[in-house]
């Protein structure tokens, strides 16, 4: 889809900033150096973020965006959807809580990250369109299982794969 201007501004609000507060950092060391990424809890102690993130790596922390460092390990991986889970014994961040239903097209959102390995950007987006095609696995191989993409306006860049894109009421989409 073709779109034009520039993306939305990144909605301020506490569900909004509750859900920054919440994103973490994913450092990965391996492949040679270390990996940057995003994620984010999804239960006491569990943590979600993208396959790629972690690949190829066996060392895992996750950082606050206040800085506090936990070790991580991951317990659930899965190429072909881009999915990983890590466990993180001591992390003190509470979970958030999904949205329950698909997002819409022209919906407002927020997408939550740490470009490049550097702080935390709250970036502003906008639902393009939701598509779910067959598509390689991260490793680039053929496989015949779907997965839900959104297309967003938004400035996004390499380092928040695995943060949340969350509405604006702070629920990840």
């Amino acid at each position: 889809p073709v779109v034009s201007g520039p993306p939305p501004e990144a909605a301020e609000n506490r569900d909004v900033l509750r859900a920054a507060n919440a994103t973490l950092q994913i450092e990965s060391r391996g492949c040679g150096g270390v990996l940057f990424g995003s994620g984010f809890p999804v239960a006491d102690n569990l943590v979600i973020t993208n396959a790629h993130v972690v690949a190829g790596s066996r060392r895992h922390e996750v950082v606050t965006n206040k800085g506090v460092r936990a070790g991580a390990s991951v317990v659930y991986f899965d190429p072909a959807h881009d999915l990983a889970l890590l466990a993180v014994p001591d992390l003190s961040v509470r979970p958030l809580r999904l949205a329950t239903a698909a997002a819409r097209r022209d919906q407002r959102a927020v997408a939550i990250g740490y470009p490049s390995g550097g702080p935390q950007d709250v970036i502003g987006a906008r639902v393009v369109l939701r598509t779910q095609p067959e598509a390689p696995d991260i490793y680039s191989r053929n496989q015949s299982s779907r997965r839900d993409i959104y297309i967003l306006h938004a400035r996004v860049r390499k380092g928040v794969s695995g943060g949340p894109v969350v509405d604006l009421r702070g629920r990840p989409l």
